[in-house]
């Protein structure tokens, strides 16, 4: 699927998959901090939310979804 994208479609894609990755890690780590932060965790999933759509205009994208 990555090579029909462009470039720089391709750099965007394998970018998000990181900052999914770290916005796992990051909401993981605030579930277990003590004084639990509900406000802290909803930017963490806000984050993982967005960076997850645009994994997923890219997909459709690639499989020529918008034609």
């Amino acid at each position: 699927m990555l090579r029909r994208l462009p470039p720089i479609v391709q750099f965007i894609f394998v970018s998000m998959i990181g900052v999914c990755i770290g916005t796992i890690a990051g909401l993981v780590n605030e579930f277990f901090q003590k004084p639990f932060s509900a406000a802290n965790a909803l930017i963490w999933l806000f984050l993982l939310l967005i960076s997850s759509v645009i994994i997923g205009v890219i997909i459709v994208f690639g499989r020529n979804g918008f034609r």
